[in-house]
């Protein structure tokens, strides 16, 4: 990389060559700094990233030592069903939560091995925050089918969105919904993952022989508890538990400005915003260098551009930065 930039070796005929360091070289090095960080709480933390509360002192002030968490084995403590929530994590792994975003997430890792780094955030938040399981199984999860499995960073970053890392602020809650807007303007994520969805029709005509994405359409395929009986009908939906009974119904609505939709949240449009959140903690270039998906996937990759503000990705190994 230094020879490229310095104009040295092969490469001569590409953009860039010689100037220094450019958009790309700067990502990938701030990945490796996040990777190398990560790995550094490793050895200085040890067990305590595989833990149920993480890095954090449990007796520290803040919300940490208060939170039951459910299990897949037994009672968190606050009364939950252990068998009920193994049904609702076979439901989140397989790709049935109702959610959109966190359902094409889950199937295109099953599939492929690799998501990216902003639908791993939203994943992670989901099932943490939204659902409040054990966020180590998450982990887990991931460790078992990703290509790019780093055990630092990925216990680190698990750690880090489900509240017990070292982020200095705890609380930090994705809006699934929100995000998709954010970042699957037009659909094209959701749909490439989820053929169920494919059918739904996200267009308005505004003129002779035009038409537009219709936010409010989005909200349907965004979430699918929201379509009208007769699309769920007329799509073969009717009766699908995760259409029907979505794991949680996310309130969330776009208001409609003079001459159309005006695209700003109404209720309950906050919870983990747009690409103003800064993932582990530092604004930057996020992870441009090193996000895979939007090479090898075309239209549907513009899902995983990157974006000012996303951080570092949540696993990444070196080889594959």
């Amino acid at each position: 990389m230094f020879d490229f930039e310095e104009g040295r070796g092969p490469g001569e005929k590409r953009p860039a060559y010689g100037k220094g360091e450019n958009e790309g070289t700067a990502a990938v090095r701030f990945e490796l700094l996040w990777r190398d960080y990560m790995r550094l709480c490793m050895r200085k933390f040890g067990h305590k990233m595989f833990g149920l509360y993480g890095i954090q002192d449990r007796g520290a002030k803040g919300q940490t030592q208060h939170k039951k968490w459910k299990k897949l084995y037994k009672s968190g403590g606050d009364g939950d069903d252990p068998q009920k929530t193994m049904e609702i994590f076979e439901r989140f792994r397989s790709g049935r939560t109702g959610v959109g975003l966190i359902d094409a997430s889950n199937r295109e890792l099953f599939v492929t091995g690799y998501t990216s780094n902003r639908a791993r955030q939203n994943v992670a938040s989901f099932l943490s925050s939204h659902l409040n399981i054990d966020w180590r199984v998450g982990a887990e999860w991931y460790e078992c089918f990703l290509v790019d499995y780093d055990a630092a960073s990925n216990w680190g970053n698990w750690q880090y969105v489900a509240g017990v890392g070292n982020d200095p602020r705890q609380g930090r809650v994705f809006n699934p919904v929100k995000q998709a807007l954010d970042y699957d303007k037009r659909g094209e994520y959701i749909k490439a993952w989820v053929p169920e969805l494919r059918e739904i029709k996200l267009t308005r005509t505004v003129g002779p022989g035009r038409e537009e994405v219709d936010q409010q359409r989005l909200m349907g395929l965004y979430q699918a508890w929201k379509l009208s009986d007769w699309e769920k009908s007329n799509l073969g939906l009717k009766g699908l538990d995760w259409v029907e009974e979505p794991l949680t119904r996310i309130q969330f609505q776009v208001g409609r400005g003079r001459g159309g939709h005006d695209g700003r949240p109404k209720r309950g449009g906050g919870g983990g915003g747009g690409g103003g959140f800064s993932w582990r903690g530092r604004g930057g270039r996020g992870h441009q260098g090193s996000d895979r998906n939007q090479r090898r996937k075309g239209d549907e990759g513009k899902w995983s551009k990157g974006e000012p503000g996303d951080g570092p990705t949540i696993v990444s190994s070196s080889e594959r930065t």
